[in-house]
């Protein structure tokens, strides 16, 4: 089995925002750049709660069956440091 990484995106105006898909689509294309690689992806967006968010599941799995890693380092400080920016 895969394990598919989970990114929750949640932005601070995330309520005012007026196009929170744009930012998704940004907020990716800046991961894949840190990556270096096209990543398959899918997100959802979900206001049921008091602070709207964004989850992304990303394909485990790359070109010629290597696995994606994305390392605890990169989840904790670069991920929220793009979704600051």
């Amino acid at each position: 089995m895969t394990m598919r990484p989970n990114i929750i995106v949640a932005p601070e105006d995330a309520v005012e925002m007026k196009a929170p898909r744009g930012f998704t689509c940004d907020f990716m294309s800046y991961v894949e750049k840190d990556f270096q690689i096209q990543l398959d992806w899918i997100a959802v967006d979900h206001h049921n709660t008091g602070h709207p968010q964004t989850h992304i599941i990303v394909r485990g799995v790359l070109d010629y069956g290597r696995i994606l890693n994305i390392t605890s380092p990169y989840t904790a400080y670069d991920i929220r440091h793009r979704q600051a920016n």
